[in-house]
């Protein structure tokens, strides 16, 4: 992939923090195969080895969706990002509703990518063995967070529970209090798992976000949560945080593992 000159010039006054490269595979045939489109692992190789990336001025991250196909492959990632000079690389688990309401689900078998009870200790043995390598190579990533809460997430997403309630005690979404989200057609929606309470074409979008919203917000802010929210994990680690500051006193053991994630990650010691 080649950029040229304008193009990397708008990046770089666009002053971009972060670019996210999303890889599920460190071997090229495998996530190939998973992606359905041949030669796309080497594409991403080839920028971020090329004189391209490095006039960007920005930050570049691995992103990597973890499934029952795939949990093996937490250290090679960790050990490509370090090849490839990137220095963190973030970890989530696979949810086969779509984020966004209006999007159909994957209809295939939910079996071949969930991973059940039978394979937790695996899977706890896996992120033990990546955390052990981002040490040794220096490489930050959120595996320390994400161990204590990917099992729950996967044993309770199809149960009447909510795995976040399972995890800590007093959790609160954070999507009342800092999130407005506009969609391609002008949709307004409170939080993409929910769905549109208007349209912003031809409104005022403070009227009818004021007029609209205020039911969602007090429904999750009382903690009644849909059932979409069950997969609800890439806002998981900001709701951590507020649940963690809102109430400290009934999370303390967390807010100490919090913390020292933050002092390793920040002093590069993960």
């Amino acid at each position: 992939m080649n950029l040229s000159e304008s193009e990397i010039s708008i990046l770089n006054n666009a002053k971009i923090n972060k670019i996210i490269i999303s890889l599920d595979y460190a071997t090229p045939d495998k996530h190939d195969d998973q992606r359905g489109r041949k030669g796309v692992f080497y594409d991403i190789l080839e920028f971020l080895e090329s004189d391209n990336s490095r006039l960007i001025n920005t930050n570049y991250c691995i992103s990597s969706v973890v499934s029952k196909r795939n949990y093996k492959e937490l250290t090679g990632l960790i050990e490509l990002a370090y090849f490839l000079r990137i220095k963190h690389v973030n970890f989530q688990p696979i949810c086969l509703e779509s984020i966004f309401i209006d999007y159909n689900k994957f209809n295939g078998k939910k079996d071949s990518y969930y991973i059940d009870d039978m394979f937790h200790k695996e899977l706890e043995d896996e992120i033990e063995k990546a955390l052990k390598r981002t040490r040794e190579l220096k490489i930050s990533s959120n595996l320390p967070l994400l161990k204590i809460w990917i099992e729950k997430y996967f044993k309770y997403m199809d149960s009447k529970y909510f795995f976040f309630n399972k995890v800590m005690n007093g959790f609160i979404c954070s999507r009342p209090y800092n999130y407005l989200h506009i969609n391609y057609n002008g949709d307004l929606l409170a939080c993409t798992h929910i769905g549109p309470i208007d349209n912003i074409n031809n409104n005022d979008i403070k009227k009818i976000w004021r007029k609209n919203a205020i039911k969602y917000k007090r429904i999750l802010i009382a903690g009644k949560y849909y059932n979409r929210c069950r997969n609800c994990f890439c806002d998981f680690p900001s709701n951590y945080r507020l649940s963690l500051l809102y109430k400290p006193y009934k999370n303390f053991p967390h807010l100490i593992k919090h913390c020292y994630y933050y002092y390793q990650r920040y002093f590069n010691k993960m």
